[in-house]
């Protein structure tokens, strides 16, 4: 057989080439099972030594060519591989390792730079299978065929023809470790986490070289939280496979989570270096900006991202977030607008919030051309809250949309509706929060914060609770989430560096505050205003800084602005003397401003009620004149009336300046002064002779000449 097979080879070669030699068989046999074995084990450096081995002795074999083609493609040599194929499709157009090649070619086209082949995505897959299957159609042997076709189908979702196909690809070749990890990766896709593992190590074991087995182990590091050995499995994963964007992103991921930004940095834009065209590292980098507050960097990548892939809606918002936190609103609604009809509840949140923000920022709703912004926005938020009914973030913004278009009671009903609304998550204590926060309710809120904080169970709640914490400036709470972290996760730079800023932030404001008592001392209290204004914006919630500003409120006859700082001291003081001490000021203020409601309520009523009397009295003036008239026109049309002749009266005399120069002009500016004085003077005195003789003629009749 061998011998037919040889010379049948010879009979075709030498047609083709002259200065073929033959060989012993068996040492070419030996080359192309060594090459098979290689490319079994994904060591595709050695396969390629052996082919050019083999075709230095063996120029014109075309078997060795084919599987040449078929390790260029699997190392992604795309045009190297194609090249030859080319070449070779003439020749051997049945060579099932052919065809594989040109499959796996058309696969990797998918992933390339070229906007000429990325545009094509379903026209390649289509190509590539139907290419994988002639391939198994020439030889049914092909395994490498079989796993391609179980690959095709994991990227489809068709999770059990994908395990199908690759085991099938096993039953053929065993210890093929490229298979034994996708059969991993299904069980990884199907959520069977331990079954994975073991097909993940299994191929490891048989190949210590598979590159794609060490990432996969790697991810379940990570999605445990092993940072460590994450990156342990990573590092050897790019040992052997150098060029993997999707590897440099993990190990990416695996240094944020351990506090090293730095290093998380650089390994994110070598994965972009790599393959710009991956998303994931756009988003992460921007992850880590927009936490550092960097929100110029974080629009960079997040635009990026739009480039690619301009329908992500998801971005969109992210954008929209980012030009909200910056301040600028008019961009944030611009971005908010075009997701809101798909993401609603997320939109109308963003939207009510940038809403709100735009009109703080301009004092006024003349933020708006007019109020159908703010109705507009009111009806998709009464919609959203229809389709979820438990969002409590929703009515947190029809809250904010209800005191912005002046319905405070409208504010107060929805904050109301979060209050009575039952919490299931840590999002709806942080809500529900925020809301008696909103009502002046410290008390409540800040155990609605301490309530969120209990139900955190892992060490990623903990880092997520306590930045939200830090963004608004809860110092206490936060201090004490970090801490909590610290206990389980010592080395956790984050929430040191967090720890860290809190001390500086309390320190400050508490200088700020000893600068403020200083003037306080001093009666000086423009500056003692000024410094306690930069105590609280620093912290918020100090204790000393509100029982200060209480104070100088309270002298200064700001009633309501005492009592917030005072309710702040109530629900922060854990001292019963300051306690006892606050609660009653808190109460007096409460008086007081009862009190001064009730003035303004009777003021508003006085003059509403005078404002009334007013109208009446003015219609009842414009009627009566009216009435009268009428019944004077009645008497005296059935008498005849004389009509005296209207008296003359002498007019001053004018001095007429004719258009020609030389007559009747005025000789000099003093005669024509005098003149007129004397003019004003005449007529002055006409118009008191006419008032004199109103008063005593009856107004009913009107002598006055008329013109027909």
């Amino acid at each position: 057989m061998n011998k037919k097979i040889a010379l049948s080879a010879l009979v075709l070669f030498v047609g083709l080439n002259s200065t073929f030699t033959y060989a012993a068989p068996q040492n070419l046999e030996k080359n192309i099972a060594q090459i098979n074995s290689s490319i079994e084990k994904a060591n595709y450096r050695g396969a390629d030594e052996v082919v050019y081995k083999t075709l230095s002795e063996y120029k014109n074999n075309y078997e060795v060519q084919a599987l040449a083609c078929v390790s260029w493609a699997l190392q992604s040599k795309l045009e190297l591989a194609q090249d030859k194929i080319d070449r070779l499709k003439n020749i051997i157009p049945k060579n099932s390792d052919l065809h594989f090649a040109q499959g796996v070619v058309f696969y990797k086209r998918i992933a390339s730079s070229n906007m000429e082949f990325r545009t094509k995505t379903e026209s390649l897959e289509d190509i590539a299978i139907r290419e994988f299957k002639y391939a198994i159609q020439l030889n049914p042997n092909n395994y490498k065929a079989y796993n391609a076709l179980g690959v095709m189908d994991l990227r489809a979702g068709n999770l059990d023809n994908a395990k199908k196909n690759i085991e099938k690809a096993l039953s053929i070749a065993p210890n093929y470790a490229v298979a034994i990890d996708n059969l991993g990766t299904v069980y990884l896709a199907k959520g069977n986490t331990s079954k994975a593992e073991t097909y993940f190590k299994k191929a490891v074991s048989v190949n210590p070289n598979s590159s794609a087995a060490y990432y996969h182990l790697a991810q379940l590091e990570y999605t445990n939280g092993n940072y460590a050995k994450c990156l342990t499995y990573i590092n050897k994963c790019l040992a052997w496979k150098g060029y993997s964007s999707y590897a440099y992103n993990l190990r990416g991921d695996a240094y944020k989570q351990q506090g090293n930004e730095a290093a998380a940095i650089a390994s994110y834009k070598k994965a972009i270096e790599i393959t710009p065209e991956n998303l994931a590292p756009y988003a992460n980098l921007a992850s880590i900006y927009e936490t550092r507050k960097d929100y110029e960097l974080a629009l960079d990548s997040y635009k990026t991202i739009l480039s690619i892939s301009p329908e992500s809606e998801q971005t969109q918002l992210k954008i929209a977030d980012i030009y909200l936190e910056m301040g600028k609103y008019n961009e944030s609604v611009a971005y908010y607008e075009k997701v809101r009809e798909n993401l609603k509840p997320e939109a109308m949140k963003g939207l009510a919030s940038a809403y709100y923000a735009l009109a703080l920022n301009s004092a006024s709703k003349s933020a708006f051309s007019s109020d159908k912004k703010l109705l507009e926005a009111s009806e998709y938020l009464n919609k959203a809250i229809q389709e979820n009914p438990n969002d409590l973030e929703l009515y947190l913004a029809k809250a904010k949309l209800a005191a912005l278009m002046n319905c405070p009671n409208d504010s107060c009903e929805n904050l109301n509706n979060i209050l009575n609304k039952p919490c299931k998550s840590i999002d709806d204590y942080l809500v529900k929060g925020d809301a008696n926060i909103a009502l002046a309710n410290f008390k409540d809120g800040f155990n609605d914060y301490q309530m969120a904080i209990s139900m955190t169970k892992t060490n990623d709640e903990k880092l997520y609770l306590g930045e939200l914490f830090m963004f608004s400036k809860l110092y206490d709470e936060a201090e004490k989430v970090f801490n909590e972290l610290l206990k389980t996760d010592p080395s956790n730079v984050v929430a040191k560096n967090n720890l860290s800023y809190i001390k500086i932030s309390r320190a400050n404001a508490t200088q700020q505050a000893e600068n403020a008592n200083y003037f306080r001392k001093r009666n000086n209290t423009f500056f003692e205003r000024e410094y306690l204004n930069k105590a609280l914006k620093t912290s918020p919630y100090d204790l000393r800084s509100n029982i200060l500003m209480g104070r100088l409120n309270q002298r200064q006859r700001r009633y309501s602005e005492a009592y917030v700082n005072y309710a702040i001291v109530v629900a922060k003081t854990n001292d019963a003397k300051t306690l006892a001490q606050y609660k009653k000021r808190l109460n007096k203020m409460k008086t007081k401003m009862d009190k001064k409601a009730a003035r303004e309520k009777a003021k508003a009523t006085k003059l509403q009620a005078k404002s009334l009397k007013a109208q009446q009295e003015a219609q009842e003036k414009n009627i009566v004149p009216v009435n009268n008239v009428k019944t004077e026109k009645v008497k005296n049309d059935n008498v005849k009336t004389v009509k005296p002749k209207p008296q003359k009266v002498d007019k001053p005399k004018k001095e007429k300046v004719s258009k020609d120069k030389n007559k009747n002009t005025v000789e000099n500016k003093s005669e024509l002064q005098n003149v007129g004085t004397q003019k004003k003077v005449k007529q002055k005195k006409i118009k008191k002779q006419k008032i004199k003789k109103n008063k005593n003629s009856t107004p009913a009749v009107d002598y006055s000449p008329k013109e027909m």
